[in-house]
């Protein structure tokens, strides 16, 4: 009987350690967990720093863009940043004067090309945003454009697709640029550093 009594007492025992280890294996998981997510979310936070709100910013820069591409020369005031134009040797007034100019000797053609009812619209193949890759960004614009980039604060990569259309024809082509907010405002810049 007094066996049977202490193999009872040696069974609950090692039932009762077994838990107590299990019961705080799992509160040391849960605490590391909540570390764990809190170091992701704040990766993510720094990783994903070009919000919804942003996108809906600089996707009007993008229709403004495509606008320019239908032959609105106007489009140049909201595609280039201020002060773009002083190594130009150009006003802003004069570039855009230009600009109209040359969308209607451009839009002449695509509709020679494409049809009187030629259009331009856009779809987003591919959208990263790249926290690493400001600073070259911001050396790059500052090197071809000459412009300064103490206030670029945000880049994200963007893969357009175009599809100039018509009722005499259909193109479509694929463009990368980087939205870049710089001093509050969004615009597209290429691979090399200049504005579009």
């Amino acid at each position: 009987m007094k066996i049977k009594a202490i193999v009872k007492y040696i069974f609950f025992a090692a039932i009762i350690t077994a838990l107590c280890a299990f019961a705080a294996s799992c509160a040391s998981k849960e605490a590391g967990d909540a570390d764990g997510k809190k170091s992701q979310d704040e990766i993510h936070e720094m990783l994903n720093s070009v919000t919804d709100e942003d996108k809906a910013e600089y996707r009007k820069t993008i229709e403004r863009y495509v606008e320019y591409l239908a032959g609105d020369g106007e489009a140049v005031r909201d595609l280039f940043p201020p002060g773009y134009w002083d190594d130009t040797g150009k006003t802003e007034e004069e570039a855009v004067a230009d600009s109209i100019e040359f969308c209607k000797e451009d839009l002449k053609k695509n509709k020679e090309i494409f049809g009187d009812d030629f259009s331009v619209t856009y779809a987003v193949k591919e959208e990263h945003n790249y926290i690493m890759i400001i600073d070259d960004i911001k050396e790059s614009i500052e090197r071809v454009s000459g412009i300064s980039c103490d206030k670029l604060d945000k880049v994200c990569y963007l893969d357009l697709v175009f599809s100039a259309s018509g009722s005499k024809s259909s193109k479509l082509y694929e463009k990368t640029f980087y939205a870049v907010r710089l001093d509050g405002k969004w615009y597209l810049a290429n691979e090399m550093g200049s504005f579009n």
